[in-house]
C-alpha cells in the first residue's frame, strides 16, 4: 500500500557552494516521513586529494553505518544515488588524503513525503 501525501520530501545535507573541509561528517537528517529517497551530490572539484564519500544511516542518530559507499570523486560531477531501506537518520561522511584545494559541493535528499512514520525493522 502506498501512503504518500503527494508532496516532495526535500532536505539539505550540505548547502550549495560549501567548501569541502577536512575529513568529517555532515549533520544527520531525520528521514522519518521520507519514502523512496535519493541522495543527490553536486561536486565541483578543484585540486583536492579527496578519497571517499559514504552515505551513512542510523536508527538512533548515534551509531552510524555505511549504507552506500560512493568512493572517490575524481572530477566535477552531479550524481544521484537511490537509497532503498534507509534507516531514520542519514548523513554523509567523507575522508580526504591531504591538501584542501577549494572544491565545493552541495548535497540533498529528495523523495516522497509520507503521511505516517515508517515501520522500524
Amino acid at each position: 500500500m502506498r501512503d504518500f501525501a503527494g508532496e516532495t520530501y526535500y532536505k539539505q545535507l550540505v548547502a550549495c557552494g560549501t567548501t569541502l573541509g577536512a575529513s568529517s561528517s555532515t549533520s544527520s537528517v531525520d528521514m522519518e516521513t521520507c519514502r523512496n529517497g535519493k541522495v543527490i551530490v553536486d561536486f565541483v572539484k578543484v585540486n583536492d586529494d579527496f578519497t571517499t564519500l559514504n552515505i551513512q544511516h542510523s536508527s538512533d542518530d548515534s551509531t552510524f553505518t555505511t549504507h552506500t559507499a560512493i568512493g572517490a570523486i575524481a572530477a566535477t560531477e552531479n550524481d544521484s544515488y537511490d537509497c532503498l531501506r534507509l534507516k531514520r537518520y542519514v548523513r554523509l561522511n567523507w575522508t580526504r588524503n591531504g591538501v584542501a584545494g577549494g572544491s565545493s559541493w552541495a548535497a540533498y535528499i529528495v523523495g516522497n513525503q509520507a503521511l505516517r512514520s515508517p515501520i522500524e525493522d
